[in-house]
């Protein structure tokens, strides 16, 4: 049984020191897709004209701009459309978003979960009292019956709490202010909404686990107050103990789940069945970035769990199989969201906006002449039906690579994780590389031709303004700018996961003298003889249908400069 695919998808997930364990005790990497915009939808990746919109500064109050998040979303659509059309469409949003079909097509890409992004906005009824949704828990209740069916774990996420977490566009606020920390009555409501859930659910073992708030104090101004998030918690975890004894609890910290500082006491004590949750875009690749938080996973015996993120097809391939060495699962952003006939969304599923969209983009943006109720009704209609994943475009070459599936390309520095190991690689090379990346490898990682070093100073420098705009986001990757150069009985491995029909397997080197290649292919050994020459495809062999394929290249003669290497 594979403990990456949904094979292992059985009976409650729960905590086993550091690792996920299903309901047989057998160990489970989560590798799944972040639902957004199912009950929370984001502007912009919903069509709404600009960015993401005023966030992660220090500032003292923004309020959002149409249709920038839900709740603006909604009262634009009622400019538009009229309040009955915009009180029935958010409800029919969400059940075109997310229907068996998505569920079915997460599974035969291989994924094995799904994190569930809640609005409590269109969970629990704003105004006074406690009135709840039936209409939403019902297509709940209907998603656990399709992830039981598929054998996809759920995981509940409160992405927007109520009076607003995170003080960014996320937590679809009234502004952008977490009010939820400030307000006794909407944290309050929110412990309601997890008792309810937890009640709910105490007993159906598809749900993977709670996770209790996406991207809490985010802001610059909140992220140092650790300790309203850490009571919250303490607090959250131990209402829903008294009704669920079995769930796994998420825990995640402030400042886009990327700070350290409220992990210093087990919140669980009673059951000791928590996850730190982080989250990471831009991802590197390089196991540096990991040691902050292995450190505190040790400290306190708990999983971890990257419960978002996301980059490109190359970054995502090596950052996921660094995880899955030390037994960290994922969990990409997004499933669905809207793309345009020139540049489509890479995300899995990807839907277009109908003709007559740019009316309403134009009204928004620009403050132009507001179409006529009928028209706008009938646009939004076509939305709808466009969400639904049989009318979407499917884009199977990132699950490919998320998943480390034959028909993809790693980079050369993306080589398998573990040293100091027989299996795995061997160089003894002190002397660094300009990008400082896996250094405790010790392996000859060189730059491409062409590519200028970067002081450390720039790097510095460019990280500061990075994470002003929230986060790591858009830092460089070092994966595309290096070489991995091998000589005489110097060796590296790559890795190939769930191989079903044989995969040809070459290399794209350059050879600077000579070379004698010998491959080890899951223990069959054969040589390649390649002459000196510029970049070219060098044929290694092929992997057999295997759960796991081991390319180990091994130079017994001559030079060679490794670019990537090709699974087809």
């Amino acid at each position: 049984m594979s403990k990456f695919n949904n094979e292992c998808v059985k009976g409650f997930l729960h905590a086993d020191g550091m690792k996920l364990v299903n309901g047989d005790g057998e160990e489970v990497i989560l590798r799944g897709m972040g639902a957004g915009n199912w009950t929370n939808p984001e502007g912009f990746m919903i069509g709404a004209p600009g960015g993401m919109g005023a966030a992660f500064g220090a500032h003292d109050l923004v309020l959002p701009g149409r249709f920038e998040r839900g709740r603006t979303m909604y009262t634009t659509m009622v400019e538009l459309c009229g309040r009955d059309y915009a009180d029935e469409f958010q409800d029919r949003w969400y059940e075109a978003h997310l229907q068996e079909g998505d569920i079915k097509l997460m599974a035969e890409m291989g994924y094995n979960s799904v994190r569930l992004p809640i609005g409590s906005r269109m969970l629990l009824r704003e105004g006074p009292g406690i009135v709840f949704n039936e209409r939403l828990l019902k297509h709940l209740d209907n998603i656990m019956d399709w992830c039981e069916k598929y054998r996809i774990y759920a995981i509940l996420d409160l992405h927007a709490a109520p009076g607003g977490q995170s003080g960014i566009p996320c937590d679809d606020g009234l502004d952008n202010k977490p009010h939820f920390f400030e307000e006794p009555e909407s944290r309050e409501r929110g412990l309601i909404i997890w008792e309810t859930l937890a009640e709910r659910y105490a007993d159906r073992w598809i749900v993977g686990g709670y996770d209790l708030l996406n991207e809490p104090l985010s802001t610059l101004d909140y992220y140092q107050r650790w300790d309203l998030l850490k009571d919250f918690y303490d607090e959250c975890v131990a209402r829903i103990r008294k009704v669920d004894k079995n769930h796994m609890v998420n825990l995640e910290g402030t400042l886009t789940s990327s700070t350290l500082g409220i992990f210093d006491h087990d919140y669980d004590p009673e059951c000791h069945n928590w996850a730190i949750h982080m989250h990471e875009y831009g991802f590197t690749g390089d196991v540096a970035e990991l040691y902050p938080v292995l450190y505190t996973a040790r400290k306190l015996n708990v999983p971890i769990w990257y419960g978002e993120g996301g980059g490109g097809n190359e970054a995502n391939t090596v950052f996921y199989e660094m995880l899955a060495y030390f037994g960290i699962g994922w969990n990409q952003w997004v499933w669905k969201a809207a793309g345009n006939p020139n540049r489509p969304s890479n995300g899995p599923t990807s839907y277009m906006n109908p003709e007559g969209f740019e009316k309403i983009q134009d009204y928004i943006g620009k403050g132009g002449p507001r179409p006529s109720y009928e028209e706008c009704m009938k646009i939004f209609d076509q939305v709808l039906e466009n969400l639904k994943v049989e009318n979407c475009r499917i884009n199977y070459e990132g699950a490919k690579y998320n998943l480390r599936h034959p028909g993809i390309t790693i980079p050369a520095a993306g080589y398998a994780f573990g040293y100091p190991c027989d299996d795995l690689f061997s160089n003894n090379v002190y002397d660094g590389n300009p990008w400082a990346y896996r250094l405790e490898d010790h392996t000859r990682l060189i730059l491409k031709d062409g590519i200028i070093p970067e002081t450390q100073h720039q790097k510095t420098m460019a990280s500061r303004f990075a994470e002003g705009m929230g986060g790591m986001m858009f830092r460089k990757s070092a994966l595309n700018e290096l070489l991995l150069e091998l000589r005489e009985n110097e060796y590296t491995t790559y890795v190939i996961r769930e191989v079903k029909e044989v995969s040809e397997v070459s290399l794209k080197a350059r050879v600077c003298e000579d070379a004698v290649i010998e491959v080890n292919i899951n223990g069959e050994v054969c040589e390649v003889k390649a002459p000196a020459g510029d970049f070219a495809d060098i044929v290694l062999g092929s992997v057999k249908p295997a759960e796991e394929g081991k390319v180990r290249i091994t130079v017994k003669a001559g030079i060679v400069q490794i670019e990537s290497i090709t699974f087809a």
